[in-house]
């Protein structure tokens, strides 16, 4: 019975000495709660590099990439052809037309003036404010005639008209403008007619040949290659004139006008 203790107390102590072993093992072969937990921590808090790092030799460098320039669209400068300015041409040709009236200084008993017709062409060499127009007209001027039995008698004279003008313009010709013409003329009357009949002037004493001062005034208006134009116009006729029909009354023949005029020499 006495080493049944003594037994029992060394199985105890070899027991105790096996578990502290087994023990000691075990620490060493696991890692513990704590260095878990920070490696845990640290790997939760370390944050991806979007740059990826190039080690050469003992340090890392970060590449980055280099800029790219923006692409720009070549600059395209826009030309505008040169307009090719020609100089004005010295020399316009054109055509008028209108009506006719003349104007009586006095009065006759019986005798009213008519209207009637004018046409022509003309020339006008210069290019400035001022410049030489002569003219070839043709016009014919009427007059109603009513006898004391009240016989209605409507005579009318044709006339050929040279204008020899000098042109005052307020602007030079290649733009619109105002104009004045002065100048003098000759008239020759080429027939006369009663009520529409062709009757002579021999043994009438009618003059044919007049002559005179012509002044009138106007405008041009840029149209196309040329220039519109409008005008009011009258003869000044020198001395007394026996005329067909009318006697010596003095008389101004008037004629308001349109025409046009444009450029020789350029297309």
């Amino acid at each position: 019975m006495q080493s049944f203790p003594k037994t029992a107390c060394q199985l105890l102590i070899v027991f105790l000495v096996s578990g502290s072993l087994t023990l000691g093992q075990h620490k060493k072969g696991s890692p513990s709660a704590k260095s878990v937990s920070s490696r845990k921590t640290t790997s939760s808090t370390r944050k991806p590099s979007p740059k990826k790092a190039v080690t050469s030799g003992k340090k890392a460098t970060l590449m980055t990439p280099k800029p790219v320039p923006p692409r720009t669209a070549p600059v395209r400068v826009a030309t505008t052809p040169t307009a090719v300015v020609r100089p004005a041409s010295k020399y316009h040709i054109g055509v008028r037309a209108g009506v006719t009236y003349p104007i009586y200084a006095g009065r006759i008993e019986g005798v009213t003036p008519m209207g009637s017709f004018v046409g022509g062409v003309m020339l006008t060499i210069g290019t400035g404010r001022f410049s030489f127009q002569p003219e070839l007209n043709y016009a014919r001027y009427a007059t109603r005639n009513v006898s004391a039995l009240g016989n209605r008698l409507v005579g009318a004279s044709d006339v050929v008209e040279i204008p020899l003008f000098l042109k005052i313009a307020s602007a030079p010709i290649n733009r619109s403008r105002f104009f004045l013409n002065v100048g003098p003329y000759v008239a020759y009357i080429t027939s006369a007619s009663l009520n529409g009949r062709k009757t002579s002037l021999d043994g009438t004493g009618a003059d044919r040949f007049t002559s005179g001062l012509a002044a009138g005034a106007g405008m041009s208006l840029k149209t196309g290659p040329g220039h519109a134009t409008a005008e009011i116009r009258s003869y000044f006729p020198f001395g007394d004139n026996n005329q067909p029909f009318i006697g010596t009354l003095l008389t101004f023949p008037t004629q308001l006008t349109i025409g046009y005029t444009f450029p020789l020499g350029q297309r």
